[in-house]
């Protein structure tokens, strides 16, 4: 099986500080600063591949050159927001069962980017037997230093960038992704305008979400439907991850009754999907209202039919007495 590179996003921005989401790299450059292409990238590498090389950009933007150092770390989740959290170059492989830094080779360690132009930097992949199957996450680090080409400038951007790395090593790799729970906040008198979605990812190889969110009536028509994770947000082996899932009303709501929520899910490349329903009691209260009215204009006509009637019988029994008391 060939190599597989992917590069979801053209780029990152700036330098980016050693927290990072990798759905948000944006790929705009800032005036004056440096370009790091691309933000993030995943490699498939076969487990009977010896190695696999690819390149990382670094772009400057500013009227002055930059010399860089260049370093490989590890990196985990942060939280369920979606951020990272690099390890650092202390800790390796030896303790983090994802790392990647261990297998990673760099051509160079130091690199000039002469002003509004453009470094490639290669990377090497060493698939040693120690390179276990599944997932395994590093970044490359890229930081302005103050010899060289920077001596006695003042580097107008922040203090670190990086390439982020998902590398999934095949012959071994493990995809379990589940929702572990599901929130939704409805109202008896109204319908929710969101659901927040929570996802376990128990395999050793990186996921990508897909999924949909509808919300039906009593009769089975979608009034309300939502994507799930449209920024492509990737989930890590061993972790969770937290996404709210906003709903675009696509229909009428007007009909009370029980509505049902259907949560349907996978990951990027699975074909078969998994299904959660769930239902609540929905009362729209201008349909109450409307029905309070007509009640109103239903009485209140009958009420004054009543009325008109005695006053009619009055008027007849009057006449009748008028008659009564002419014939005497």
């Amino acid at each position: 099986m060939p190599a597989k590179i992917s590069t979801p996003q053209p780029a990152a921005t700036g330098l980016r500080s050693s927290v990072a989401n990798p759905a948000a790299a944006n790929g705009i450059s800032k005036r004056g600063g440096v370009t790091i292409s691309p933000a993030f990238q995943q490699v498939s590498i076969d487990a009977n591949q010896p190695q696999l090389t690819f390149d990382f950009s670094i772009t400057n933007n500013a009227d002055v050159s930059y010399e860089f150092g260049l370093s490989v770390v590890d990196f985990g989740s942060l939280d369920e927001t979606g951020g990272v959290l690099f390890v650092g170059n202390g800790s390796k492989a030896l303790s983090y069962r994802y790392a990647l830094s261990p297998w990673v080779t760099l051509e160079k360690d130091r690199v000039v980017v002469e002003p509004h132009a453009t470094e490639k930097v290669p990377v090497t992949i060493d698939n040693k037997e120690s390179l276990t199957p599944g997932g395994h996450y590093g970044a490359i680090l890229v930081t302005p230093t103050e010899t060289g080409a920077n001596a006695g400038r003042k580097v107008q951007i922040d203090q670190v960038a990086s390439s982020l790395l998902f590398v999934k090593k095949l012959g071994g790799d493990v995809y379990r992704l589940e929702l572990n729970k599901l929130r939704v906040r409805p109202h008896i008198f109204s319908l929710p305008g969101s659901i927040d979605v929570r996802f376990q990812n128990s395999g050793n190889v990186h996921v990508i979400p897909r999924g949909l969110v509808t919300l039906s009536d009593s009769r089975g028509r979608i009034v309300k439907r939502g994507i799930i994770n449209a920024d492509s947000g990737i989930v890590l082996p061993e972790s969770f991850r937290s996404l709210t899932v906003p709903l675009e009303a696509v229909g009428s709501s007007w009909l009370p009754g029980r509505y049902k929520l259907t949560t349907t899910y996978r990951y990027d490349d699975q074909t078969s999907v998994r299904t959660v329903t769930s239902s609540f009691v929905y009362v729209n209260v201008g349909f109450v209202l409307l029905i309070l009215l007509l009640v109103a204009l239903v009485m209140a006509y009958c009420l004054n039919r009543k009325h008109r009637s005695r006053i009619t019988a009055t008027g007849h029994r009057v006449v009748r007495r008028i008659r009564q008391f002419r014939l005497h």
